[in-house]
């Protein structure tokens, strides 16, 4: 079993799984795409993925009916192109054998691709984020330097009045770190990139239909929320936190009506005397 990918003309990216026949299998691959006539399906383009050696061949219609065009936007120099029905994508190693085509995988060979999504909006960072980046960053510098001509202490910090050594009384043990306490590094998951989609033209030049894009490539807007929206997230945590201490107010007061001797001092008046003891 060899794991494809079919793009549906709705951007849909869909899982598919077949089993080749040989190396240059590609006889019913329109059927898979969902076509009943194999006529104008083909390899439209190929893509060298870096140093793996793998490749990746594209296969689609580029002539159809209305209503009928894949709103999927490839990557260049294919991004012009029109396709109609759903695309069929296959990839193969050097020996021109069959490899699993993930979608996890697609979607980082599509960013690679396009050069990389690395801007500061893809990655959520603001231009104010980065400017107090650039502002904290310089702020450190200059500490290190007003320290720099300072003498320091055998523990490495400067002697600038605020740290006193203890000199021969210092305890010279290491501080003991237990292993299970010790910090593990937690993997960050990439976060997926949605970019809108984008308006364009069907035009008819030199025998076929070329997609032409009205605007460029625009990155996600970043919901910003309204100042109503803010006051209204405010008065809801605020709400809850009220909730939150009335039970407990309430709770409280269960208890002590449930069991009144709990929470109050023991009388002189209701002690045992030693007669009544014995």
């Amino acid at each position: 079993m060899t794991c494809a990918i079919i793009i549906e003309s709705n951007s849909n990216i869909r899982q598919y799984t077949f089993v080749p026949k040989g190396p240059n299998y590609d006889e019913d691959f329109y059927k898979r795409a969902g076509f009943k006539v194999a006529e104008g399906f083909k390899c439209h383009h190929t893509w060298k993925i870096g140093n793996t050696g793998n490749t990746i061949y594209v296969y689609g219609k580029t002539s159809g009916r209305a209503n009928q065009e894949n709103k999927y936007e490839f990557p260049p120099p294919i991004d012009n192109t029109l396709f109609f029905g759903s695309c069929f994508l296959i990839m193969k190693n050097n020996e021109d054998e069959f490899v699993d085509l993930m979608k996890a995988d697609w979607q980082k060979i599509y960013e690679q691709l396009y050069g990389g999504f690395e801007d500061l909006v893809a990655s959520g960072d603001t231009l104010a984020d980065a400017e107090a980046a650039d502002i904290a960053e310089e702020e450190a510098a200059e500490e290190e330097d007003e320290y720099a001509d300072l003498e320091k202490t055998e523990t490495g910090y400067a002697k600038d009045g605020f740290v006193v050594e203890d000199g021969d009384d210092a305890d010279d043990e290491e501080e003991y770190v237990p292993e299970e306490e010790e910090e593990k590094p937690v993997a960050k998951k990439e976060k997926k990139v949605k970019y809108p989609p984008r308006k364009y033209e069907i035009n008819y030049i030199d025998g076929k239909n070329v997609k032409t894009y009205l605007e460029p490539r625009k990155p996600p807007k970043k919901k910003v929320k309204s100042e109503e929206e803010k006051n209204a997230e405010e008065k809801q945590k605020a709400e809850q936190k009220q909730k939150k201490v009335a039970r407990a107010q309430r709770n409280k007061k269960a208890v002590v009506e449930r069991d009144p001797e709990r929470n109050c001092y023991l009388e002189c008046e209701s002690e045992l005397s030693e007669e009544e003891y014995l």
